[in-house]
Protein backbone atom coordinates (compact mmCIF):
# COMPACT_ATOMS: atom_id res chain seq x y z
CA UNK A 1 0.00 0.00 0.00
CA UNK A 2 2.96 2.28 0.78
CA UNK A 3 4.79 1.17 -2.13
CA UNK A 4 1.49 2.28 -4.52
CA UNK A 5 1.06 6.01 -2.49
CA UNK A 6 4.73 6.76 -3.36
CA UNK A 7 4.16 5.83 -6.64
CA UNK A 8 1.13 7.71 -7.25
CA UNK A 9 2.66 11.13 -5.62
CA UNK A 10 5.57 10.55 -8.15
CA UNK A 11 3.08 10.21 -11.31
CA UNK A 12 1.41 13.46 -9.85
CA UNK A 13 5.01 15.25 -9.50
CA UNK A 14 6.21 14.39 -13.38
CA UNK A 15 3.58 17.39 -15.04
CA UNK A 16 4.72 19.45 -12.42
CA UNK A 17 8.13 19.27 -13.14
CA UNK A 18 8.12 18.68 -16.58
CA UNK A 19 6.18 22.39 -16.43
CA UNK A 20 8.82 24.27 -14.46
CA UNK A 21 11.40 22.68 -16.80
CA UNK A 22 9.35 24.14 -20.35
CA UNK A 23 9.13 27.37 -18.19
CA UNK A 24 12.79 27.66 -17.85
CA UNK A 25 13.47 27.29 -21.44
CA UNK A 26 11.98 30.38 -22.47
CA UNK A 27 13.56 33.59 -22.37
CA UNK A 28 12.19 36.91 -20.66
CA UNK A 29 11.11 40.03 -22.73
CA UNK A 30 12.33 42.42 -20.29
CA UNK A 31 10.73 46.23 -21.71
CA UNK A 32 11.36 50.25 -20.97
CA UNK A 33 9.00 52.78 -21.92
CA UNK A 34 10.46 56.41 -21.35
CA UNK A 35 13.41 55.50 -19.52
CA UNK A 36 17.21 55.91 -19.43
CA UNK A 37 20.03 58.91 -19.82
CA UNK A 38 19.33 61.23 -22.39
CA UNK A 39 21.32 63.29 -24.32
CA UNK A 40 21.46 66.05 -26.54
CA UNK A 41 23.71 65.55 -29.36
CA UNK A 42 24.70 69.00 -31.21
CA UNK A 43 27.71 68.04 -33.16
CA UNK A 44 30.04 65.28 -33.79
CA UNK A 45 31.74 64.49 -30.98
CA UNK A 46 35.54 63.00 -30.95
CA UNK A 47 34.76 60.69 -27.54
CA UNK A 48 31.65 59.35 -29.53
CA UNK A 49 32.18 56.83 -32.22
CA UNK A 50 28.46 56.33 -32.42
CA UNK A 51 26.89 57.42 -35.94
CA UNK A 52 23.99 59.33 -35.97
CA UNK A 53 22.38 62.23 -37.56
CA UNK A 54 23.42 66.15 -36.05
CA UNK A 55 21.89 67.36 -34.27
CA UNK A 56 19.63 64.36 -32.76
CA UNK A 57 18.68 63.10 -29.03
CA UNK A 58 19.61 59.57 -27.76
CA UNK A 59 18.39 57.52 -24.99
CA UNK A 60 20.86 54.95 -22.94
CA UNK A 61 18.82 52.44 -20.98
CA UNK A 62 19.82 51.08 -18.02
CA UNK A 63 20.92 47.78 -18.94
CA UNK A 64 23.65 45.63 -20.11
CA UNK A 65 23.61 43.68 -22.72
CA UNK A 66 25.57 40.21 -23.01
CA UNK A 67 25.87 38.86 -26.34
CA UNK A 68 25.29 35.70 -25.77
CA UNK A 69 21.61 35.80 -23.12
CA UNK A 70 20.51 39.41 -24.71
CA UNK A 71 19.25 38.65 -28.02
CA UNK A 72 16.58 40.73 -30.16
CA UNK A 73 17.31 44.43 -28.79
CA UNK A 74 14.91 46.76 -30.34
CA UNK A 75 14.77 50.76 -29.32
CA UNK A 76 13.37 53.79 -30.75
CA UNK A 77 11.71 57.20 -29.80
CA UNK A 78 10.26 60.20 -31.42
CA UNK A 79 10.69 63.48 -30.61
CA UNK A 80 8.96 66.29 -31.41
CA UNK A 81 10.11 70.13 -31.08
CA UNK A 82 7.34 73.08 -30.01
CA UNK A 83 9.24 76.17 -29.46
CA UNK A 84 11.46 75.81 -26.30
CA UNK A 85 9.69 72.23 -26.13
CA UNK A 86 10.94 68.90 -26.82
CA UNK A 87 8.82 66.00 -26.07
CA UNK A 88 10.63 62.59 -26.30
CA UNK A 89 9.23 59.32 -26.46
CA UNK A 90 10.98 56.11 -26.35
CA UNK A 91 10.72 52.52 -25.79
CA UNK A 92 13.28 49.34 -26.24
CA UNK A 93 13.15 45.69 -25.04
CA UNK A 94 15.23 42.36 -25.57
CA UNK A 95 14.82 38.83 -25.23
CA UNK A 96 16.67 38.03 -21.72
CA UNK A 97 18.00 34.52 -21.92
CA UNK A 98 19.80 34.20 -18.67
CA UNK A 99 16.56 33.40 -17.02
CA UNK A 100 16.71 30.00 -18.97
CA UNK A 101 19.62 28.53 -16.69
CA UNK A 102 22.26 29.28 -19.61
CA UNK A 103 25.76 30.55 -19.13
CA UNK A 104 25.90 34.32 -20.10
CA UNK A 105 29.18 36.41 -20.85
CA UNK A 106 30.17 39.04 -18.98
CA UNK A 107 30.28 41.75 -21.78
CA UNK A 108 28.14 45.19 -21.40
CA UNK A 109 26.46 46.06 -24.46
CA UNK A 110 24.01 49.18 -24.59
CA UNK A 111 20.50 49.24 -25.49
CA UNK A 112 20.19 52.71 -27.30
CA UNK A 113 17.37 54.66 -29.65
CA UNK A 114 18.66 57.81 -31.86
CA UNK A 115 15.76 59.94 -33.22
CA UNK A 116 16.97 63.37 -35.53
CA UNK A 117 15.49 66.60 -34.48
CA UNK A 118 15.33 69.67 -36.46
CA UNK A 119 18.24 72.56 -35.62
CA UNK A 120 17.95 74.29 -32.06
CA UNK A 121 18.43 77.93 -31.88
CA UNK A 122 20.52 78.71 -28.93
CA UNK A 123 18.60 79.10 -25.38
CA UNK A 124 17.19 76.80 -22.85
CA UNK A 125 15.06 73.93 -23.70
CA UNK A 126 12.57 71.76 -21.38
CA UNK A 127 12.47 67.74 -22.15
CA UNK A 128 9.35 65.97 -21.63
CA UNK A 129 10.59 61.98 -21.36
CA UNK A 130 7.50 60.40 -19.97
CA UNK A 131 6.29 61.79 -16.53
CA UNK A 132 9.73 62.97 -16.42
CA UNK A 133 10.85 66.52 -17.13
CA UNK A 134 14.56 68.45 -17.17
CA UNK A 135 16.07 71.31 -18.90
CA UNK A 136 19.11 71.24 -20.98
CA UNK A 137 20.68 74.44 -22.40
CA UNK A 138 21.74 74.59 -26.53
CA UNK A 139 24.95 77.31 -26.75
CA UNK A 140 27.43 77.31 -29.71
CA UNK A 141 30.21 77.50 -27.33
CA UNK A 142 29.28 74.51 -25.11
CA UNK A 143 29.99 70.58 -25.68
CA UNK A 144 28.62 68.37 -28.56
CA UNK A 145 27.03 66.34 -26.18
CA UNK A 146 25.00 67.16 -23.01
CA UNK A 147 23.12 64.99 -21.16
CA UNK A 148 20.51 64.47 -18.25
CA UNK A 149 20.32 61.17 -16.16
CA UNK A 150 22.98 58.86 -14.88
CA UNK A 151 25.69 57.67 -17.03
CA UNK A 152 25.89 53.49 -17.52
CA UNK A 153 28.99 52.97 -19.65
Amino acid sequence: MLYARRIALSLLAIPLIAACSQADDEPERVSFENEGTVCLHLADDPQDYSEREIPSLSVTLPVCLSSSCSKEPQASCQANVEGTTITLTSSASYLDYSVTMRACTEDCGQLQATCAIPALEPGEYTVVHGEESFTLQVDGEQEPTVCHGEQYF
